[in-house]
């Protein structure tokens, strides 16, 4: 049987070009959500031993008063460099607690970021 123009269009090109553009959509809504209460977590306990280029750093991304996971992603990074490790956050339960838990480390981060020296203490 042969197919016309728009059937071989449909079965061979359209679908596949469909899939990749809600693949690059869940992807690009991904990397855009903002970060959890581990990532703040992570931030506000290495911030003040970095170095002041990667505190500017910090600085510039929590400019907006939140983190994208994005943003995170190319943070990590140089905290891994600049500490050798990182202080990871203890367990969260409950999406109230997890909620909270966000807020009050991203308010530590931002804190610590304002010049604050306080130790980040764990909800």
């Amino acid at each position: 049987m042969k197919r016309t123009p728009l059937q071989w269009l449909v079965a061979y090109a359209a679908i596949p070009c469909a899939m990749a553009l809600i693949t690059a959509s869940f992807a690009v809504a991904h990397t855009h959500r903002e970060i959890d209460a581990y990532g703040y977590a992570t931030l506000a306990n290495a911030y003040p031993s970095l170095k002041p280029a990667a505190q500017a750093q910090v600085r510039e991304a929590m400019h907006g008063g939140h983190l994208t996971q994005r943003q995170y992603d190319r943070l990590l990074p140089v905290i891994v460099n600049e500490n050798g490790m990182l202080a990871m956050a203890g367990k969260i339960d409950g999406a109230d607690d997890a909620r909270r838990a966000q807020a009050h480390y991203r308010a530590a981060l931002i804190a610590a970021v304002n010049g604050g020296t306080a130790p980040v203490t764990h909800p």
